[in-house]
């Protein structure tokens, strides 16, 4: 049952990424909030692959413009790695630079140089 689970998972995912490919966002979504859901249920909610799934969507949300709903995301996967992964593992200081990303898109300039900042911290 748990290796259909993840070949679903695995399905859902690789669609949402053509999907996305393809400039069909709202699409892409729906399959991802799908693969999501698998992933957590397959292996819980505190598991860091769920992190790098929500950098994912923020990703997709921001190409839409849903600056809001992005941050929403980063900023929950950046809680999650940094309490499951730690505070110097890269895939935290990936989170940093996507909230960089987000804010510098927004013109938030000064929260970028700030997101920045902590990932160039993390390295030493």
């Amino acid at each position: 049952m748990l290796a259909h689970c993840v070949l679903q998972l695995c399905s859902y995912g690789n669609m949402a990424l053509f999907y996305h490919g393809l400039n069909q966002t709202e699409l892409a979504l729906r399959h991802m909030s799908r693969a999501l859901l698998l992933l957590s249920l397959s292996s819980g909610p505190d598991h860091p692959d769920v992190a790098a799934t929500f950098i994912n969507v923020a990703m997709m949300y921001q190409d839409i413009g849903k600056m809001n709903t992005a941050l929403r995301y980063l900023q929950e996967a950046l809680k999650k790695n940094e309490r499951l992964l730690g505070e110097e593992h890269i895939q935290t200081a990936v989170c940093y630079h996507a909230l960089a990303i987000a804010f510098n898109c927004m013109g938030a300039f000064k929260l970028s140089h700030q997101a920045c900042f902590c990932m160039t911290f993390l390295k030493h």
